[in-house]
């Protein structure tokens, strides 16, 4: 994505490299589309896990959430 948009990708910003890809605006818009739809789709994902751990915990009233963190186990 950086290369085809004219950008060499770094490393922490302390050592840069480029890669055998020329510079192309068609292949940038492309990629830099893919990278940001990518990241809307993860965190939909991630919302609507938080949102079924939730609904689990509050409508089924099992153990669901419990599970998946520390401290909410019943201690016996």
């Amino acid at each position: 994505m950086s290369c085809a948009s004219g950008r060499m990708p770094e490393f922490w910003g302390v050592m840069q490299w480029s890669l055998p890809i020329s510079k192309n605006k068609a292949l940038g818009d492309f990629f830099h589309w893919i990278h940001t739809n990518m990241v809307w789709l993860f965190m939909a994902i991630v919302a609507v896990h938080i949102m079924v751990a939730l609904w689990h915990h509050y409508y089924y009233k099992d153990t669901t959430l419990a599970r998946m963190l520390p401290g909410l186990e019943k201690r016996n």
